[in-house]
């Protein structure tokens, strides 16, 4: 073997090693699909209505899957969808006989179900090891609707979510408040507190 062709099988070694090792930290999970099911609690705030109206949260359900890029070290993009069940009721007050003098203040519940779609779009900060925090913006969709007294909202609506994830080996733990940007009936703004529990998946 002549001295070139020995330079040539060191450059040719060198190459595949390169090959090898940029495939080998490519395959390096940068994916990873986050089954997720957990609880949630939705107020509306800045509503006004006759009386001491007080408004009681109650729990509701979300379930769904997000997909994660890691983008580097500190940064990931995700996105993914959520089906949530949100209950929250209202002792909201009115005058019994009218505005009179002989009139007095009286409470009746007012209980409203929504249904949606929520679509997460985020930007994580992995904070440590162990700390993911996550911003963005989540568009969601009202599938159903009921309200005791006939109120209506519209179909789409956009939150803004803040979260804090806590991930380990093969689980994780997130809370995250989303923050409503839409007004619900004119009246107040419905923001969605949830914890949820997932499973990290790389693909």
């Amino acid at each position: 073997m002549t001295f070139n062709q020995t330079e040539d099988m060191k450059r040719l070694i060198l190459l595949l090693s390169m090959l090898c090792i940029t495939i080998s930290m490519d395959a390096q999970s940068k994916w990873q699909l986050i089954p997720h099911l957990g609880g949630n609690v939705t107020k509306l705030f800045g509503h006004e209505k006759a009386g001491e109206g007080k408004w009681m949260d109650r729990l509701g359900l979300a379930a769904g899957a997000d997909v994660e890029y890691r983008l580097s070290e500190k940064w990931s993009l995700s996105g993914g969808l959520t089906y949530c069940v949100e209950n929250y009721d209202c002792n909201s007050g009115y005058y019994s006989g009218g505005w009179g003098s002989g009139s007095s203040l009286r409470y009746h519940d007012v209980l409203t179900k929504l249904n949606t779609l929520r679509m997460p779009l985020l930007v994580g900060f992995h904070a440590g090891k162990y700390v993911i925090l996550q911003t963005g913006l989540e568009p969601w969709y009202v599938l159903s609707f009921k309200e005791d007294n006939g109120g209506e909202m519209s179909k789409f609506s956009l939150s803004v979510p803040l979260a804090v994830v806590l991930r380990g080996e093969g689980f994780q733990a997130a809370l995250a408040y989303s923050v409503s940007l839409d007004q619900y009936l004119n009246q107040g703004r419905l923001n969605t507190l949830t914890l949820s529990i997932g499973i990290p998946i790389e693909l």
